[in-house]
């Protein structure tokens, strides 16, 4: 929203006192100049959104991270320049708007100059920036546009502690925490297969009665005995 600067609220003021003059002293100079003083500041309002609508048209934002896949709590480092055609008379400065789940602030700076901030994204998935705020002000008036569509690149966070087996600007050992230790099976290690006959002396032959707990012995000792 277009907001009035100490200026604009002085010719308003100047207006009204001229407008009450105008009544009591029943001056047609003081009434014509309380009419014309509002009729400026409407058409200097108008000047300033156009111009601030023409300087938004021209503006490129160049924005670089130092990693785009990264682990929850990690600290991101953010290059940015934004440009615009400034008009004649107007002072625009413009600040990066980083991901609503970052900690962290973009630089407030004039257009062509590059800047760098760090951010820590606190919340795991896909996000991308908010885009950039112009801060643009004049004599008269000043407003805080804000430009959505400038949200490249866009990210993607892991919770800490996982592995993402993907690729990526920025992937790497440092970034995914694996957990060896959760990859392990927990318990006892069990072997398949057929279980060992008790080993007895030469000649003798286990009883199927004593080879509790082995059913595949006791099986084939049956088969055994058949065939003999």
């Amino acid at each position: 929203m277009i907001r009035p600067t100490r200026a604009t609220g002085g010719i308003a003021a100047l207006a009204l006192a001229l407008a009450v003059t105008a009544l009591l002293l029943a001056s047609p100079a003081a009434a014509l100049a309380a009419g014309s003083l509002p009729l400026f500041l409407l058409w200097r309002g108008w000047r300033f959104e156009r111009d601030l609508a023409a300087a938004a048209g021209s503006l490129t934002v160049n924005r670089e991270v130092d990693r785009t896949i990264l682990r929850q709590g990690t600290a991101a480092t953010v290059r940015v320049r934004a440009d615009l055609a400034v008009p004649a008379g107007m002072t625009v400065r413009v600040r990066d708007l980083p991901p609503a789940v970052a900690v962290g602030e973009g630089v407030l700076s004039p257009p062509g100059k590059t800047t760098t901030y760090t951010i820590r994204l606190m919340a795991p998935g896909e996000t991308s920036f908010a885009g950039v705020v112009i801060e643009a002000s004049d004599a008269f008036f000043s407003r805080d546009l804000v430009c959505r569509q400038f949200n490249a690149p866009h990210l993607r966070v892991f919770p800490a502690g996982t592995t993402e087996a993907g690729r990526g600007k920025g992937a790497g050992r440092g970034d995914a925490e694996v957990d060896r230790r959760a990859s392990r099976p927990e318990g006892r290690a069990y072997r398949t297969g057929c279980p060992r006959v008790p080993a007895l002396p030469h000649g003798r032959r286990p009883r199927a009665d004593r080879l509790e707990g082995h059913g595949p012995a006791r099986r084939l000792l049956h088969t055994t005995a058949g065939r003999a």
